[in-house]
């Protein structure tokens, strides 16, 4: 960054203030003249902060240097803050600082209190955008006649109570110990130190991260020649890739398959083998249609007797009790009568 400032105005009196100011940082100070320009800014703005930046961005553009702009006036309580933004052309430009004197006297003449304070806004505009401001202030009234040959503008009727002075009657450290523009200047100059120390740190880290990314840069030529990248297709070459399949050779999927295999379906076909259906045909086997068959009506007694190996409960009982051995001995009586009947014959 350039230790060379331009100042926008064209009064000796702010170019010195500003030189001494700034000389403090190592900055030198110089004239829109001395930088080969003119300046002539339309003071447009409604603030001093305002009409401060307008001229520094404007000679910042024309010079390519930082520029610093400033504005400043006199404020007065019972004129509504005027001539504020107004004051370097209070009463029309063609007047000279003794006739805008004269002029302020005669408007509060008879208005009573003549509290006033100054105002100074100063705004320096870099090249790359950057911006800083600062403004500050001085209280005091407005005298009753103009004193001192001190400064310019509105010196000499602007009385500082604390000094009971006015600013025209001050030598200029006095005036700049306790002064709107002292104190702005110093204000500014101690944003524009810390501005400036910040930025030469920024720069320096910037030169430390492009050192670095030089070396980062080199470092990944010399870790290409170890082949690092090459690790990865090793890596491939173990074809972790393949791990899945090797998984899939259990044949998960399969494992039901072997689960079927038992053929649960099966198993009731397994309990079926016992023919439980054909069990009454095992109990059928003594025949029991076919007993009557070969003994006849007469042995219809002996089926309660196989009823009772099986020892059912004590059926055979009952039976005896309808009298069916009767039934025999029927039958052997009428056997007797066919054996007599036969003798007979």
């Amino acid at each position: 960054m350039s230790e060379q400032f331009v100042l926008a105005t064209h009064n000796p009196a702010k170019l010195r203030e500003m030189r001494d100011i700034l000389s403090e940082l190592g900055l030198e100070v110089i004239s829109p003249e001395e930088a080969g320009v003119v300046v002539d800014v339309e003071e447009t703005g409604t603030t001093f902060a305002e009409n401060a930046m307008l001229k520094a961005k404007a000679l910042c553009v024309q010079t390519g240097l930082p520029a610093i702009g400033d504005d400043s006036g006199l404020c007065v309580d019972v004129l509504n803050g005027g001539p504020g933004v107004y004051s370097a052309r209070y009463g029309g430009e063609s007047l000279s600082d003794a006739e805008r004197n004269k002029l302020l006297l005669e408007s509060v003449k008879g208005q009573g209190r003549r509290d006033a304070h100054f105002t100074c806004a100063i705004a320096c505009a870099f090249p790359n955008g950057d911006t800083l401001t600062a403004e500050e202030r001085c209280d005091g009234v407005i005298s009753y006649i103009p004193l001192g040959t001190e400064g310019f503008g509105y010196d000499p009727i602007f009385n500082y109570p604390p000094k009971l002075k006015t600013f025209a009657q001050m030598t200029p450290e006095e005036k700049s110990e306790v002064s709107h523009r002292g104190k702005a200047l110093r204000a500014f100059a101690e944003t524009l130190g810390a501005y400036l120390s910040e930025r030469a740190w920024n720069e320096l880290e910037e030169e430390k991260q492009k050192l670095e990314a030089a070396e980062s840069a080199d470092a990944p030529e010399s870790v290409e020649t170890s082949e690092l990248p090459d690790a990865p297709e090793a890596v491939g070459t173990s074809e972790t890739p393949d791990a899945p399949e090797s998984v899939e050779t259990p044949q998960t999927p399969d494992t039901p398959e072997s689960v079927e295999t038992p053929e649960l379906p099966d198993a009731p076909e397994a309990a079926e083998t016992p023919e439980l259906p054909d069990a009454p045909e095992a109990v059928g086997t003594p025949k029991l249609p076919d007993a009557p068959e070969a003994v006849g009506t007469p042995k219809l007694p002996d089926a309660p007797e196989s009823v009772e190996t099986s020892e059912l409960p004590d059926a055979p009982e009952p039976v005896a009790t309808s009298e069916t051995p009767d039934a025999p001995e029927t039958a052997s009586r009428h056997h007797k009568k066919r054996k007599k009947r036969k003798k007979h014959h």
